[in-house]
């Protein structure tokens, strides 16, 4: 497990988590083609021991009981779409397919806001708050179903919104997270704090909770497992897809960083996770279905 960081460049390099270190795979089968035995040996353990610190996901248990997959199910679709995307038929694709129940986008800013606004896949959803700001960290939620108390917060100098879902099964807490980058200047403080604020919300005694979003961090990174902690599994890791990564999308290279995640705590059990196109934006969208315990009468 990585350690805590305050460097930025550090904070980017753990959250690769063993990616820098997988690099040895090719150094290792070009040593042992030319006969150089010794190397490629050093390489294949040093890309092994990568293994098990660097993709710590990968040993979060797995499946969901039987049980919950027969209950009732809300499907999220979760969805930074980079606050100058201005590509509305791409924009609605990506809706129109995920037939969510409840849709949450981060970076909802100045330019696409009208766009999302005419969206005819959006107007089709009866309940919504959205929170613009002239930054990247606007955000907005849309639900088929009633929203009680819509709001936006201030996580640590940051708007995020939140909502109370009611679903046929009891009431779900709603957070759509966007923490800011731990690179950005100044950001390993504040994105410090960010996760943990959001773990305190997390915490706090109530219905079931639920967070969605961009949170800038990977498993391999000491804050964010902290948050878990608070008594949270992540979708995908439990799941089986401890590699579905996020960012960044859109480039002549596959994304690399799974930063978007969708988190939840006991009376929720996630049942499906898949990642969308990234559609204009530098992030790939998240879809995942959670199953919730109906509340005993």
């Amino acid at each position: 497990m990585t350690p805590d960081v305050r460097s930025p460049v550090l904070i980017g390099l753990f959250g690769l988590g063993a990616l820098p270190f997988l690099t040895a795979l090719p150094v290792a089968a070009l040593a042992l083609i030319r006969g150089h035995r010794r190397l490629g040996l050093v390489a294949l353990a040093v890309a092994a021991a990568a293994l098990p610190t660097g993709l710590p996901e990968a040993a979060a248990p797995v499946g969901a009981p039987r049980a919950a997959r027969s209950g009732p199910t809300l499907r999220v679709l979760s969805w930074n779409l980079y606050f100058g995307n201005t590509d509305a038929a791409a924009i609605e694709r990506v809706v129109v397919e995920a037939d969510a129940d409840i849709v949450v986008l981060q970076e909802v800013s100045g330019a696409n806001l009208p766009l999302l606004r005419r969206s005819p896949a959006l107007a089709a959803y009866a309940h919504s708050f959205v929170s613009a700001v002239p930054s990247a960290f606007g955000s907005g939620i849309w639900s088929r179903l009633p929203l009680e108390g819509p709001e936006e917060i201030d996580v640590e100098g940051l708007p995020m919104t939140r909502a109370v879902v009611r679903t046929p099964a009891g009431p779900v807490r709603l957070v759509n997270v966007h923490a800011l980058s731990p690179v950005a200047p100044g950001g390993p403080a504040m994105w410090t704090r960010q996760l943990r604020r959001l773990g305190e919300e997390a915490a706090r005694p109530g219905p079931p909770v639920l967070l969605a979003g961009d949170f800038n961090a990977t498993w391999n990174h000491a804050p964010f497992r902290r948050l878990l902690e608070v008594g949270l599994d992540d979708a995908a890791a439990a799941l089986g897809q401890p590699w579905s990564p996020t960012w960044r999308a859109g480039g002549r290279l596959p994304p690399v960083l799974r930063i978007d995640h969708v988190l939840y705590g006991p009376g929720l059990v996630a049942t499906f996770h898949s990642t969308g196109p990234s559609a204009g934006s530098d992030h790939r969208s998240i879809l995942v279905d959670v199953s919730l315990t109906p509340a005993e009468p």
